[in-house]
């Protein structure tokens, strides 16, 4: 697999890295380029990870496809260039996801002119939003991985923290990565602590540094935006929600959902499926009665390729 690093300017006072990916060998130029778009408080390292077995990248590389991993402001190896730490859902896809979609349809090795977007949590809910605010004319395909769209059947403590937004918006988080080191010994050994976010009896959890890799700090100005999304079920931007701002959005959307998701509910997750326009609208749930999946078991699970890697490939090949 050859891999090359970008380092793009976002206009705002960032250099994003984007990683390319393809392999010369497999490559099949008539496919479209796929984004992979990596969500809240996260890089896009966990696209490249998996313990044992290949990763989201590698897979997809190895159908055919050229896949960049989009790592933006204050993510990954990203480099502050007089921008602001702090930022909003309408500055990522204004000005990041934007940028990185011109540079990847520019620079892509595909002889298409629209690229695919995967998103994994938030990141599917960006994917959603630059359709349409941006461009849907650039895109193909929309999948979201576990994304976010209605905050309808919140789990109760996310509830909570809608009650002081602002005071989320006064709290800087800083040293998550380190946090998380210090506490995942111990939610590892009570594993009910962390089952709504992932499952240690399904995740290889030997190396626990490579799994903290993907973390990144959030900030105070997305917490409070992310509260009051929450707050009120809908996501406004520029006084227009989200539910509105998707019925002029036809691109083909896959939503890939996990059977034990206590991050983003089933409900929350298919609402967009209801508000867009497009003729094709599919969904598909990751897990069964024997296997409990939760939101980072979609990408770094014992059994994501199976589930959640091939059954996505095989929808995107169709698109294409």
């Amino acid at each position: 697999m050859n891999t090359n690093y970008h380092h793009v300017f976002n206009g705002a006072g960032w250099i994003m890295v984007l990683k390319q990916s393809h392999d010369p060998e497999r490559h099949n130029p008539e496919l479209k380029p796929i984004g992979i778009i990596p969500g809240y408080g996260m890089s896009a390292y966990i696209f490249s990870y998996h313990p044992w077995d290949v990763s989201m990248e590698e897979y997809l590389v190895k159908q055919g496809f050229e896949v960049w991993s989009i790592n933006f402001r204050n993510q990954g190896d990203s480099r502050c260039n007089g921008g602001c730490i702090e930022y909003t859902i309408e500055d990522i896809v204004y000005n990041d996801l934007k940028v990185a979609v011109d540079h990847i349809l520019e620079m892509t090795k595909s002889q298409r002119d629209k690229v695919d977007l995967i998103g994994g949590s938030l990141g599917g809910a960006y994917a959603y939003l630059y359709a349409a605010l941006i461009n849907p004319d650039k895109v193909g395909a929309l999948v979201g991985i576990g994304a976010p769209f209605k905050m309808v059947n919140v789990h109760p403590a996310f509830v909570m923290v809608t009650y002081w937004p602002k005071l989320l918006k006064q709290v800087k988080l800083n040293h998550t990565r380190q946090l998380a080191r210090l506490a995942l010994p111990l939610v590892l050994r009570m594993p009910r602590l962390i089952s709504i976010y992932l499952h240690p009896e399904i995740v290889d959890t030997k190396d626990p540094e490579s799994l903290l890799k993907a973390i990144e700090n959030p900030n105070c100005l997305l917490n409070y935006q992310l509260a009051y999304w929450v707050k009120n079920e809908e996501l406004f931007i520029e006084g227009k929600s989200f539910t509105s701002l998707m019925q002029k959005v036809s691109n083909p959307i896959l939503c890939v959902l996990s059977n034990a998701d206590g991050i983003v509910s089933r409900e929350n997750a298919l609402a967009v499926l209801d508000a867009a326009s497009s003729e094709v609208k599919d969904y598909f749930v990751a897990g069964d009665e024997n296997i409990k999946m939760a939101h980072a078991d979609l990408f770094v699970s014992d059994y994501c390729k199976q589930m959640v890697f091939e059954p996505m490939t095989n929808w995107l090949l169709q698109q294409n």
